[in-house]
């Protein structure tokens, strides 16, 4: 059984030489834990942007009485998440239903026909969030919870509170995002939908939704990669002074935990990237198809412009989701086993050239890759074949859209 000791002592055992306890007969005690979870830096900083997703209806997580994070099937918070989603839900079948009938009515209108699927697009997300976001609901308590057990090993490692460096980032972007959602859809309203205002209510959360989860997703993959070149520059500090085996052995744990943490980040959010991967990559599709029509068709509008942006605002998601997961995941690994390849270690005993030889393995055998439920990895080439595949099915719609120019001309020469 494990002892309970005060966060000092444990702190203590790992940072005093004169004192190796095996890392199984302990652990960070629980008053310590149920005063921090709250608390913890990764909550910290990223508390705006749970609170709107919570007031959105998108999780229901709440803290329990050990001050863990925990998802509960039956709770007042379930039942708001609940309330809200019909309501918001109401509005957007009536959005649908009026889509479907612009889809009834285009029968013999191509650009109508693919125009309306483009605007249904948008929505897939949010007749997702039962799937994605509510099904993954104890994934995310999870990941708060890794967090705040990996800032109790690093403060017991260390003896140093686990800095995070972007919380006013995160209150700029919330600030900012709120606003900046309402004028696009101005915007698009003005342009292209010329839809009543209520219309828009689906489209506000699912798209500040989005914005928030991409904001989270980003941030924390330069969170992990900041925290690597920590470690790396703590591990050489602590090689090229005079080694310590149980430091070194703590250290190995905690680069385990990092690891586990960007792994985890795919795993735990893998149904809301993958539904947010999957329309936006639809939308980048039709609406770089809408945009080029327009442009041929009728030289620059305002209609044009709207679609063309659209497309790019569509491909900026995928590609800030590549390559931020591609970032995290190549500096956990790389960057930490060229800081100790590089390293000036001066002549050590067996016991920490064995230590070194496990971090070295460690490494090596378990690179992290972030992939969302085993189905993808994210990485900067799957957004180069992502544009490949859109170049490819672009071509096929403009074929149809040309023989279907050719049938009206062959219809009007026969009459």
């Amino acid at each position: 059984m494990k002892s309970e000791l005060t966060l000092d002592v444990y702190r203590h055992f790992y940072i005093q030489r004169s004192h190796h306890p095996p890392l199984s007969e302990i652990s960070a005690p629980r008053e310590d834990k149920k005063k921090l979870r709250p608390w913890s830096s990764y909550y910290n900083q990223f508390k705006p942007v749970l609170l709107i997703l919570r007031l959105f209806g998108r999780y229901s997580i709440q803290l329990s009485e050990k001050g863990e994070w925990v998802s509960k099937l039956i709770s007042w918070s379930t039942l708001y998440c609940l309330v809200n989603y019909g309501l918001q839900t109401y509005v957007a079948v009536i959005v649908c239903f009026r889509r479907v009938q612009a889809l009834v009515d285009s029968q013999r209108d191509y650009d109508e026909f693919i125009f309306s699927i483009h605007i249904l697009a948008y929505l897939n997300i949010h007749f997702h969030l039962p799937f994605t976001y509510w099904l993954q609901n104890s994934r995310m308590a999870h990941y708060l919870n890794l967090w705040t057990d990996f800032q109790l090993n690093w403060e017991a490692t260390f003896g140093e509170k686990l800095e995070l460096k972007y919380k006013k980032t995160v209150l700029i972007y919330v600030a900012v995002i709120i606003p900046s959602v309402v004028l696009f859809l101005v915007f698009e309203q003005y342009s292209t939908l010329h839809d009543p205002w209520l219309y828009f209510l689906p489209y506000f959360f699912t798209i500040v939704s989005t914005a928030l989860i991409l904001v989270l997703w980003f941030l924390t993959c330069v969170e992990l990669k900041r925290l690597s070149e920590d470690l790396s520059q703590k591990l050489i500090a602590a090689l090229e002074a005079k080694p310590n085996k149980w430091l070194l052995k703590r250290w190995r744990h905690l680069w385990l935990d990092l690891r586990h943490l960007t792994l985890s980040l795919g795993t735990d959010l893998s149904a809301v990237l993958i539904s947010i991967m999957l329309t936006f990559s639809t939308t980048f599709l039709l609406g770089l198809f809408n945009g080029l029509v327009q442009l041929i068709s009728y030289a620059i509008s305002w209609k044009a412009i709207g679609y063309l942006c659209a497309s790019t605002f569509s491909l900026a998601i995928v590609f800030t989701i590549c390559d931020a997961g591609h970032r995290a995941t190549s500096s956990v690994a790389s960057c930490t086993l060229t800081s100790v390849l590089k390293a000036k270690i001066t002549m050590t005993n067996a016991d920490i050239r064995h230590e070194i030889f496990l971090i070295l393995e460690s490494i090596k055998a378990g690179a992290p890759d972030i992939q969302l439920g085993g189905f993808v990895t994210l990485n900067r080439p799957l957004v180069v074949s992502l544009i490949s595949n859109t170049l490819t099915y672009l071509i096929v719609l403009l074929q149809f859209k040309v023989n279907e120019e050719e049938n009206v001309e062959h219809s009007s020469s026969g009459k």
